[in-house]
Order: C-alpha cells, then sequence, then structure tokens
C-alpha cells in the first residue's frame, strides 16, 4: 500500500477543492457584510450612493440591471 504524500503531486487533488471552498466561503462572508452594512444605512443615504432599499440585494450580487 501506497503511503499518501502531502507534499508535490498529491497536493493538488485536495488543495484545489479546498481553496475553492475557502474563496466561496469568504465570498459569502464578504456579500453577507455587504448586505448588513447597506441595509443599516438610511434611505438618504442609500440615494447619495445611488441606489434605492430594494437595489440593495441586486448591488450586493452584482447584477447590473
Amino acid at each position: 500500500m501506497r503511503a499518501l504524500s502531502l507534499t508535490g503531486a498529491g497536493q493538488l487533488p485536495v488543495r484545489r477543492p479546498m481553496s475553492a471552498l475557502f474563496g466561496r466561503i469568504m465570498s459569502a462572508l464578504e456579500r453577507r457584510r455587504a448586505l448588513h452594512e447597506l441595509t443599516r444605512l438610511d434611505d438618504h443615504m442609500l440615494s447619495d450612493i445611488g441606489i434605492s432599499r430594494s437595489d440593495i440585494r441586486r448591488v450586493v450580487d452584482g447584477i447590473r440591471y
């Protein structure tokens, strides 16, 4: 039976999915924080930055309209 290597070629199959998972988690946390921060602003402040309350989710998700 061959021992598993933690370096070299044996690293890619584990590292790539873990890196992708970490990236998705960080993106979700950043979106959640942005959503929280924007929903705390009053309507006047949102207007100053050019969005309305109903636009918050689309802006955070990066959807163009």
